[in-house]
């Protein structure tokens, strides 16, 4: 399968919930092209860590025990969303510049599912392509390589 197709320029996104790169296929042969010098990062810390210290106790009615309240809102989850949000408003300003006609998407099929809702209208449409997979612990050039063979290039 060939995603970029002629000289359209693609932007094509590898992220999970807390990391992501983003890479640049200009169409015309010249592989592809890191857009950030580093990589986002993201809260990768456990709910634990990221809540408050320790959940509010109770005492039980019919007797002397305590117990723990269970926390509302899983921190980490919650992290990882704002990360999606984060990675999606870059995503979907460079769609407003028109940086790209093409947009694909890899991400293990959660963050795939985040990522994807996050975007707006404009970059949805671009999407060409989206692989449940999770690449972000590739060093650069094996991704590079890892890529062009998923892309077809």
């Amino acid at each position: 399968m060939r995603v970029s197709g002629g000289r359209k320029t693609t932007c094509i996104v590898v992220a999970d919930g807390a990391r992501a790169r983003i890479f640049i296929d200009p169409g015309s042969g010249g592989g592809l092209h890191p857009v950030l010098l580093d990589s986002l990062e993201g809260d990768k810390r456990p709910s634990r860590e990221i809540g408050s210290e320790r959940p509010g106790r109770t005492h039980e009615s019919a007797d002397v025990a305590r117990h723990a309240y269970a926390p509302r809102v899983d921190w980490h989850s919650f992290e990882k969303h704002l990360f999606a949000r984060r990675v999606a408003e870059l995503v979907d300003e460079a769609a407003r510049r028109h940086a790209f006609e093409a947009l694909v998407l890899v991400a293990p099929p959660k963050a795939l599912g985040e990522l994807r809702a996050a975007l707006g209208k404009q970059s949805k449409r671009h999407i060409r392509a989206e692989f449940g997979k999770d690449l972000t612990g590739l060093a650069e050039p094996e991704l590079v390589s890892h890529l062009t063979a998923l892309l077809g290039a």
